[in-house]
């Protein structure tokens, strides 16, 4: 069998070239597998009873479904904290996560631009900056907008 050494070598180069830009695209990317992504739980919640939940793993952090559920639950946990007077960054991280609270404050009011020790009002615009801040800083999920819409939407 005769093989054409110049479509051979052009075969070989594109599959490098090819093989070259998918490793690059991946370093670009960082993939990190946290355990509110595993559970569809953006903010580590636990308990049980949640709609939307479908079990819990070992350490007590709710299973959802989808991140709608898991959103929609953090959402409900959020305004109950402000409603008992948990209601400005620093405080609701302090008693989020008892780890870091200094620096997820900081990580949450700086990136969404609300001052750690504002009162806040649970009001749809500033749920959803601390939502998609305290869900980076806790699974490094990116919260979607329509995720929180319907999340929102369904409280």
């Amino acid at each position: 069998m005769k093989v054409n050494k110049t479509l051979l070598g052009l075969a070989v180069l594109s599959l490098f070239v090819t093989s070259s830009l998918t490793a690059k695209e991946n370093e670009e990317v960082e993939v990190i597998d946290t355990i509110g992504k595993k559970n569809k739980n953006p903010l580590n919640i636990k308990g049980k009873g949640w709609q939307g939940q479908i079990g819990s793993d070992v350490q007590g952090h709710a299973i959802f479904s989808s991140y709608i559920f898991g959103t929609r639950a953090s959402l409900i946990n959020l305004k109950k904290y402000i409603d008992s007077g948990f209601n400005t960054i620093a405080k609701i991280t302090a008693r989020w996560a008892v780890d870091n609270t200094g620096n997820y404050a900081n990580y949450v009011s700086k990136n969404s631009g609300i001052n750690k020790n504002s009162v806040l009002v649970f009001e749809k615009e500033v749920m959803r900056k601390i939502m998609y801040y305290m869900s980076l800083w806790e699974s490094k999920h990116n919260l979607l907008k329509e995720e929180f819409d319907e999340a929102f939407n369904m409280l």
